[in-house]
């Protein structure tokens, strides 16, 4: 994802053709370093069902 400016924001969504491949990728990417940083990984969710879940925890 790009600011108007072209600028990286550093963040970006991958859709995959399975939830296998979406499973895997969690797996082996989410935390792994990248250039010096953690890489992080999670299933896309609507703002409503996150805040629901986070408001529950």
């Amino acid at each position: 994802m790009r600011d108007p400016n072209g600028t990286s924001k550093g963040s970006g969504f991958v859709a995959f053709s399975t939830s296998d491949e979406a499973s895997r990728s969690l797996m082996e990417m989410n935390r792994k370093m990248i250039a010096g940083k953690p890489f992080y990984v999670a299933l896309a969710q609507r703002k409503e069902d996150r805040r629901a879940r986070l408001h529950v925890c």
